[in-house]
């Protein structure tokens, strides 16, 4: 069995490889819309992961307020991207404010870390399962049908 410290390793290296494999993406092919910022997302959530492995390491303040702040924008940005590759607008400053919402609370909760460890726990999992929710619904709910004009001037 692989203990935490190495299954995380693993998801931050998944993470980073990905947000660069989607920016080549984006390099050879700039009609992509949408896959740069996911690129970004990508990255966003390999910091926090990141932090969440170096959490013992770092101040409680950034190992854990602004290490959920930034998967918050993180999963934030994959919406944004998302209504990019839907073309269908979403607001990048909601989850920006959500984000600092998110931190605020945690900052505080920081105060008695023992005491509040499951309400920070189940606010940061409400948070992700909301923007993760409206991600999947925004991609189900898109209508995936390209015409033929737009394939043939992309092809050009």
């Amino acid at each position: 069995m692989l203990d935490t410290f190495t299954l995380y390793c693993i998801v931050v290296a998944t993470a980073v490889g990905g947000a660069i494999l989607s920016w080549l993406f984006t390099w050879r092919r700039p009609e992509a819309v949408g896959a740069r910022t996911w690129s970004l997302s990508l990255a966003c959530l390999a910091v926090y992961f990141g932090l969440v492995v170096f959490r013992q390491h770092v101040n409680g303040f950034i190992g854990y307020s602004v290490a959920n702040g930034v998967a918050v924008i993180g999963l934030g940005v994959m919406h944004f991207g998302s209504g990019q590759i839907c073309r269908r607008p979403v607001r990048l400053w909601l989850h920006l404010a959500v984000a600092a919402v998110v931190m605020v609370v945690i900052a505080a909760f920081l105060l008695e870390p023992e005491r509040h460890f499951r309400i920070r726990v189940m606010l940061v999992a409400a948070v992700t399962a909301i923007q993760s929710s409206l991600i999947v619904w925004m991609m189900l709910r898109s209508d995936a049908d390209v015409s033929e004009d737009e394939v043939r001037a992309r092809r050009l």
